[in-house]
């Protein structure tokens, strides 16, 4: 039985994936930045375009079969959505928690505004989310190449390499570096050559709070619940990763134009994070009830919400 299912749920995994990404096309993408993206022919000399010269390429390349945005919001929802149930199922240890999660992040206005708006940093959040799923499971150093593959696609990246680094690295030491991280946001942000421009989305207090939410998470769980040796050691990775996270956003919270950037990286791994912790959720079929309504709520506010319509619609 188990031989004959298993290709089932592999064509239905890539059904499902092939639908999300066909539901964005039917949505209609506009972003606001994509008629930049769609014109643009990227100068591999220039300083601009070099240093981001993955997802320039990708872009070019996704440029020469349509320019309309439509393939582009195809495939960087449909890619997202496959890596976040894959890295997901990680954590959580069950494919309901991974489908859910999923669903939750392709509908909120982090994936819609990545698929069509922030193109440099949904594919880098792609190939980050790579390197995670290929960290966890073991596949030697060939993380290292999809994470360089994602800081050339959007270097902010570069901020994240500690996540990938928790297993390496003693908890003590690690928990020093992310208080330290705290107090050095002006100073990458002096020597990060990166625009200056605000963000027009300016959700910098709503940002935080979901972000310290998802932590608290974390937090509860490890001082209320009691787990074996095994569960316990990945809940300190898990925790660390979190606390992290939430590092790099404080480090950077006084400056609108770089932390509501990155904060589309920052929160939709958090919430991959936190799934590790929704496996322990008892009764179950009450938890997926409140995760799909859940689900159902953030889809309606973010499809809804000014920084949706006016970046996707055609409206």
């Amino acid at each position: 039985m188990k031989e004959h299912s298993a290709p089932k749920r592999k064509l239905g995994f890539l059904i499902t994936v092939v639908l999300v990404g066909a539901s964005y096309i039917f949505m209609g993408p506009n972003g606001v930045d994509w008629k930049y993206y769609s014109t643009v022919s990227p100068d591999y000399s220039e300083f601009y375009f070099y240093r981001e010269f993955v997802a320039w390429y990708v872009v070019d390349t996704i440029n020469d079969f349509d320019q309309s945005g439509r393939l582009m919001a195809f495939l960087i929802s449909a890619i997202l959505f496959s890596l976040t149930f894959k890295t997901s199922e990680i954590f959580s240890e069950n494919i309901m928690i991974s489908v859910l999660t999923s669903f939750l992040l392709t509908y909120s206005n982090f994936y819609l505004l990545l698929s069509v708006n922030g193109i440099r940093q949904g594919i880098s959040l792609i190939f980050m989310l790579l390197s995670i799923y290929l960290y966890y499971k073991k596949n030697t150093y060939t993380w290292a190449i999809f994470f360089v593959f994602a800081i050339f696609s959007h270097n902010s990246t570069l901020l994240f390499l500690p996540l990938l680094l928790t297993k390496r690295i003693a908890w003590p030491v690690y928990i020093v570096g992310c208080i330290l991280l705290m107090f050095l946001g002006d100073f990458f942000i002096d020597y990060a050559f990166k625009n200056s421009n605000p963000s027009p989305t300016v959700n910098k207090v709503s940002f935080m709070a979901i972000s310290l939410f998802v932590f608290g998470i974390g937090i509860g769980h490890k001082l209320f619940k009691k787990y074996d040796g095994n569960v316990s050691g990945a809940g300190r990775i898990v925790l660390m990763s979190q606390f992290y996270l939430i590092a790099v956003g404080v480090a950077f919270f006084n400056s609108s134009s770089v932390y509501e950037r990155i904060v589309y990286t920052s929160i939709p791994l958090l919430i991959i994070y936190s799934s590790f912790w929704l496996r322990f959720y008892r009764p179950k079929m009450v938890f997926m009830c409140i995760y799909s309504i859940l689900i159902i709520v953030v889809s309606a506010y973010s499809l809804m919400h000014p920084s949706v319509r006016n970046n996707f619609f055609n409206l």
